[in-house]
Parts: structure tokens; C-alpha cells; sequence
């Protein structure tokens, strides 16, 4: 509405202009990519959570993230070898989710809350933004159950993110390590084109 960002699910109740976003323009691909990572997290919570794994994602390599596979222990995290059944495994679950459309909630919790969350889910570093942060509300994503905090909208639900495999810009990388990710990215440009 006008010139403020608004999600789908926000009900209008004033009269102005309306004008949707989509992933041609900046904003929507974006949204688009925050709502690819944490289907991604689902998936891997879904497959191995059972056994202590997760995903961190760290940080951006030209159009695409740099993830590790972590396990967790009582001490500290360490990053998991990560083999190519893996990948055809995180795939086929989250198109699994796609094609359910399970829908992505947004929820308002007391900033107090959002530190517990983290603090159960061992992401220190989202625990510690939060006990700085001056708001007494945060919103957490919900996607069936598994939750985080994003900077920024998500979609509403996942039927919208089909496409995802076909996205070169939202490929994730898993480290086993870092040498042999170079080695294999050199070998197999496919793994980086889905």
C-alpha cells in the first residue's frame, strides 16, 4: 500500500494504491530466497534432526549461500561430512513440502521468548542478537513446526516456490571441506545449476 511493504496475508483497511512485488524486483527475490532457505531447513530438520543435524547458513557467495551441515552436541557444533545421497535426499523433501504447500506463519513473540528459542536451538548467534535488541516483539517464522527469525517477509505458504530448483541464484553449497568443495564445484558445474 503505497509506499510501505506489506505481506499478502496483511488485511487492507484503507484506501490507497496497491502494487505487488514479485521476483523480477529486488524485494521479491529476496523474499523468495528467505523462503527457499527456510524450506531447506525444514527439510534437513525433517531428515536428520532426529540424529542431532542441522544447517547454518553463513554467508553469501555471489548469488548463492554457504551452508554447513552441523551436528550438535552438548558442548559445541561440528561441521558433518556431507555425502551426494544428501542432496537427493534435502531435494526430493523439500518438493515433498512444495507440493503439500504447507503454509509459512508469522508470529509475534516477546523478545524474552525469541532468546529461549535460540538458546533451545543452539543458535548462539541469534540468541545474542536478540538480548540486545531494544523492541519487546519480534516475528518468528513458523513452517510446520520449525522456526526462525529472518530479516525480512517471507511467502505466505510454499506452493509459490516450485521453481526453486531451477534458480541458479539460490544454490546452497554444504561444506565438507573447503578444498574439496572447490574440487568438486570445478568437477560438477550441474550440483551448482539446480
Amino acid at each position: 500500500m503505497g509506499s510501505r511493504l506489506r505481506e499478502l496475508g496483511k488485511v487492507v483497511d484503507e484506501e490507497g494504491e496497491l502494487s505487488f512485488v514479485t521476483t523480477a524486483d529486488k524485494i521479491g527475490k529476496k523474499t523468495y530466497r528467505r523462503s527457499v532457505i527456510l524450506l531447506m531447513q525444514k527439510a534437513i530438520h525433517n531428515l536428520y534432526g532426529a540424529d542431532g543435524i542441522d544447517v547454518r547458513v553463513k554467508y553469501s557467495i555471489g548469488q548463492g549461500y554457504y551452508c554447513e551441515l552441523v551436528s550438535k552436541t552438548d558442548a559445541a557444533e561440528k561441521a558433518t561430512a556431507f555425502l551426494p545421497q544428501h542432496v537427493a535426499e534435502i531435494k526430493a523433501e523439500m518438493l515433498r513440502m512444495v507440493k503439500e504447500d504447507i503454509p509459512i506463519k508469522k508470529e509475534s513473540w516477546n523478545t524474552d521468548k525469541a532468546v529461549e528459542l535460540f538458546k533451545e536451538q543452539a543458535m548462539p548467534d541469534k540468541e545474542r542478537l536478540f538480548r540486545y535488541r531494544r523492541s519487546s516483539r519480534v516475528n518468528i517464522y513458523n513452517l510446520d513446526g520449525y522456526r526462525d527469525y529472518f530479516y525480512g517477509y517471507l511467502q505466505r505458504g510454499l506452493s509459490i516456490l516450485i521453481f526453486w530448483q531451477r534458480q541458479k541464484v539460490l544454490c546452497c553449497c554444504f561444506r565438507m571441506r573447503i578444498q574439496k568443495w572447490w574440487q568438486n564445484m570445478n568437477r560438477d558445474q550441474s550440483f551448482l545449476q539446480h
